[in-house]
């Protein structure tokens, strides 16, 4: 099986900006061509912010290489040089709201079992996905992606119908 390399959101800030590069479309166009129309500027904090999903195997590797290609965009538009306030990096696939996350409920419907019989195939099963987060009464919270694959996985092995 070909391993997949994972995707990490990006966000890059930098501040202060010259607010006048906003005003050159055609550098504006380009920016937004190079990053996926991943840009804003905060009036209030004077900063500019660049948003991209880029590929690294690991979470050491992203942060090597994400303010080279933060600057990498600046040099599009000829800053290069502005100052790199801050770096936000996400796993790409990591919601960031408990409310997008899966509950065993969840991965019950899914497989069409009980959430008991759900509870007895996470203790046998080493494919299970793994929680990603527990809520205070202990309820564990799974990336969708996570559940979507297992179940698919699970009902293919099955023999289940998955259309």
């Amino acid at each position: 099986m070909e391993r997949s390399v994972p995707t990490w959101s990006v966000r890059a800030v930098f501040a202060p900006f010259p607010e006048n590069l906003l005003d050159d479309e055609d550098k504006v166009d380009r920016l937004m061509e190079a990053t996926g129309d991943g840009l804003s500027y905060n009036e209030h904090l004077k900063s500019f912010s660049l948003c991209w999903n880029q590929d690294a195997d690991t979470l050491d590797e992203i942060t090597k290489t994400a303010a080279q290609q933060a600057r990498s965009y600046m040099e599009i538009v000829g800053h290069g040089t502005e100052p790199l306030a801050r770096i936000e990096i996400h796993d790409y696939e990591q919601p960031t709201d408990t409310a997008e996350l899966d509950k065993r409920s969840d991965i019950a419907f899914w497989l069409g079992v009980s959430r008991q019989r759900v509870d007895q195939i996470a203790k046998k099963d080493p494919n299970f996905p793994v929680p990603v987060m527990k809520l205070e009464d202990g309820t564990p919270l799974y990336k969708p992606l996570d559940v979507l694959r297992y179940t698919t996985q699970r009902n293919k092995a099955l023999g289940k119908d998955t259309d």
